[in-house]
């Protein structure tokens, strides 16, 4: 059995050997994880930090900014690209089934439980008596287990690297050691190839998937570095949150700038800039009543909360372009929807924390105004950074989670000191 590793463990937030990133670095006993601003340290949250990037990376088209451990290998189907939390797949299914069984099936005359009709007609010779015919014995099916198949040694020998790896999660996992296999690894990527191919279980062919990661993320070697990181979670938190409150397309709410150039023979030619684009809108339509709510929402990966009240927050900048997208935005709706409408607009900016009550996933802190148009006030809200990853990963609370938004956007409305 594997004994326990003396891990060397680091835990930072947002940040790493002065680097502004996101991220889990492995590299044989040495672990270093760096969780987004605002989130506790915990290591049963390095499982949901890796599951956020890798579904960023995943679904995000054409996206370059989560990084994984990329190797030279001969698997094209993984491109290079090391699926790492495929390792946490792998230790988890070993404690739920444990080790690969493959069981084939066998035909015998005295064994087994079934009679296989098909070949007891074609092999065994029947009597005929008053009309009928009669078999004097059957053939009978059974499965027969093959313990040292080799899908199943690949097997045992991925676990027991991985349980190394894996021990500042898991802590000690009981695992054969197998530390060496009976084949080369070409030998042995080539064979779980030809094994994927031709099966048509889910269970086998999901469980070689997941060996095959290893071989990529690895390349066979003893000396495993491994990673995933990003320099840019604002990106990751802005698309987590659009995915949770954002139900409009913010494409319509875009706008644009023109420059308009003149010329020595008095020709005006028109120059188009880069449109500006708002973060997350959500609209709250009552057809009923003739009612529309609208919020237009910044995304910023700033670090103040109550209980943080030395973290950053939105600037004069930030203030003010959130004030020029209302305007616009207020316009765009007076267009879409007719004047019998009545029209609220509320104007915020959502930072991450960490919360400390279950009920308080989202909290208004503040709220911001610019001497450019002091009636305008944007709403700082607190949205508790793990519940949003959680939310991202496998949405659950969605509705809840917007029901209290709503709320609290409306509540802090009434009790603002500005009305």
């Amino acid at each position: 059995m594997n004994m326990m590793n003396n891990y060397s463990l680091q835990f930072t937030n947002d940040g790493l050997d002065n680097e502004n990133k996101v991220g889990i670095w492995i590299k044989d006993v040495k672990v270093k994880v760096s969780f987004p601003k605002q989130m506790n340290q915990d290591k049963k949250d390095v499982r949901l930090l890796i599951k956020t990037l890798e579904k960023y990376a995943r679904t995000k088209d054409k996206q370059m900014s989560v990084i994984k451990t990329s190797v030279k290998s001969g698997i094209g189907s993984m491109n290079g690209k090391l699926p790492l939390g495929a390792f946490f797949e792998i230790i988890d299914d070993y404690i739920e089934h444990g080790y690969y069984l493959s069981k084939t099936v066998h035909f015998s005359e005295s064994k087994g439980r079934t009679i296989d009709f098909n070949k007891t007609i074609k092999k065994v010779t029947p009597n005929y008596y008053q009309g009928s015919f009669i078999y004097p014995k059957h053939i009978k099916r059974t499965k027969r287990t093959y313990e040292e198949e080799l899908l199943r040694l690949i097997h045992k020998y991925v676990v027991y690297k991985i349980s190394h790896l894996l021990e500042f999660y898991y802590g000690q996992i009981p695992v054969e050691d197998i530390n060496e296999l009976p084949v080369s690894k070409e030998q042995c990527i080539n064979y779980l190839k030809q094994e994927l191919f031709n099966s048509t279980n889910d269970y086998k062919i999901r469980l070689i998937t997941l060996l095959l990661a290893f071989f990529e993320g690895t390349n066979g070697d003893d000396n495993i570095e491994l990673f995933i990181e990003t320099s840019n979670f604002e990106l990751i938190w802005e698309e987590m949150l659009r995915t949770i409150f954002s139900n409009a397309k913010r494409r319509k709410f875009f706008f644009n700038t023109s420059w308009y150039l003149y010329n020595s023979e008095g020709e005006v030619r028109r120059k188009t800039n880069k449109d500006s684009e708002l973060d997350l809108i959500k609209l709250n339509l009552f057809e009923e009543k003739n009612h529309i709510d609208v919020f237009v929402i910044d995304a910023k990966y700033y670090s103040y909360s109550e209980q943080n009240n030395k973290g950053t927050l939105p600037q004069t900048t930030d203030i003010n372009k959130q004030v020029g997208y209302l305007y616009y935005v207020r316009q765009k709706i007076q267009e879409l929807y007719p004047d019998s409408y009545s029209k609220h607009f509320y104007n915020v900016f959502i930072i991450p924390h960490t919360t400390t009550k279950n009920d308080r996933k989202l909290e208004a802190f503040g709220y911001a105004v610019s001497e450019m148009d002091r009636s305008e006030k944007i709403i700082g809200i607190n949205a508790d950074v793990k519940t949003v990853m959680s939310q991202y990963i496998k949405p659950n609370m969605v509705g809840v989670l917007n029901n209290t938004f709503d709320k609290e956007i409306l509540k802090f409305y009434d009790t603002s000191p500005l009305n």
